[in-house]
C-alpha cells in the first residue's frame, strides 16, 4: 500500500467544514464594520480642500470594496463546506464500490 506522502494530498472533510464555519462566523462579525466612516469623517475635518473630496470618495470606494470582499469571503466559506460534503460523499461511494468486490479478486495462478 502506498504511503500517504506518496499520494500527493489528503483532504479531511471535518477540517474543511471547521474552516468554512470559522470563515463564515468571522465574515458575519466583520460584515457590520463600517470602515469608510472614519475616512468620511476626515472629509468634514478638511473643508474646502482637495483632500476633503478625496477622503469622501475614498470612503465610498472603501465601503463598496469591503462589502464585496465580505460577500466573496462568505461564498468561499460556503464552498469549503460544500467541498467537504463532496469529499465525504465520494469517499462513501468509493468505499461501497470496494466492499462488494473484495471476494471476487483471485490471486495469481
Amino acid at each position: 500500500m502506498a504511503d500517504l506522502a506518496d499520494v500527493g494530498f489528503m483532504t479531511i472533510p471535518d477540517v474543511l467544514r471547521a474552516a468554512g464555519k470559522a470563515a463564515g462566523e468571522t465574515v458575519g462579525t466583520l460584515r457590520g464594520a463600517d470602515c469608510g466612516s472614519p475616512v468620511a469623517d476626515l472629509a468634514g475635518a478638511l473643508p474646502g480642500g482637495k483632500a476633503a473630496g478625496a477622503a469622501s470618495s475614498f470612503a465610498t470606494v472603501w465601503k463598496s470594496t469591503f462589502t464585496t470582499w465580505c460577500a466573496d469571503a462568505e461564498q468561499h466559506a460556503t464552498a469549503l463546506t460544500q467541498a467537504a460534503d463532496t469529499y465525504s460523499a465520494t469517499e462513501h461511494t468509493n468505499a461501497s464500490n470496494f466492499s462488494g468486490n473484495t471476494g471476487k479478486i483471485a490471486g495469481p495462478r
